[in-house]
């Protein structure tokens, strides 16, 4: 199931705490070529597939991992 409402909101609703406020900060990140280069590996099937996650994951994990080693979470993936 996709996740609509970050864990946070909802504990905080579940404790009964309906408004607030709390620092934030967003992320965009394009990845420059990102069509051409999934066009290229579409030629090569499943393992085309395969390697654009990898490629993916070179790039989000770190970020990824940075937002949680300060305590943030991450609401959405869009694109």
């Amino acid at each position: 199931m996709h996740q609509l409402v970050s864990p946070f909101i909802v504990e905080k609703y579940q404790l009964g705490e309906r408004d607030g406020a709390f620092e934030a900060v967003s992320l965009f990140v394009d990845i420059s070529g990102f069509s051409k280069l999934m066009y290229a590996l579409t030629a090569h099937g499943h393992h085309g597939a395969e390697l654009m996650a990898v490629i993916m994951r070179q790039i989000f994990d770190p970020l990824v991992e940075a937002v949680y080693a300060y305590e943030g979470f991450i609401t959405v993936f869009a694109g």
